[in-house]
């Protein structure tokens, strides 16, 4: 069992309760999910998550909004970015935070290869 935190910001239910089923089966055990930016940053700040789960196109927010008061709050904060968007990431000083991209829709074997990647690359 692994006892990272991880936390998921995705405004979409459906993916917000895959990604929790799947990486407890995978044996993590503290797994926390929200549905908007907002209560993402105010999440992080209370649990310090290993991993963020990021969805950019929040609901309430840009997820790029998210992550940077994140990383204001904890610039240790490394992300996972999840996406149903094609993405062109620049290489500026916030990317350095960003451990890799899962592009929507994503199998578990997917999932547990970017965050094994992610988790790996401190």
């Amino acid at each position: 069992m692994s006892d990272r935190k991880i936390l998921v910001i995705d405004d979409e239910a459906q993916i917000r309760e895959l990604v929790g089923d799947i990486l407890v089966s995978r044996g993590f055990t503290s797994v926390t999910s929200v549905a908007t930016g907002k209560a993402g940053i105010e999440t992080a700040a209370s649990i310090k998550p290993d991993l963020v789960l990021l969805d950019l196109t929040l609901a309430d927010m840009p997820g790029e909004e998210v992550q940077a008061a994140i990383l204001r709050a904890n610039p240790a904060a490394r992300f996972l970015i999840v996406t149903g968007h094609m993405l062109d990431i620049g290489r500026d000083s916030a990317d350095a935070s960003v451990r890799g991209i899962l592009q929507k829709p994503f199998s578990p074997q997917e999932l547990f290869k970017a965050i094994d990647k992610a988790m790996g690359a401190s």
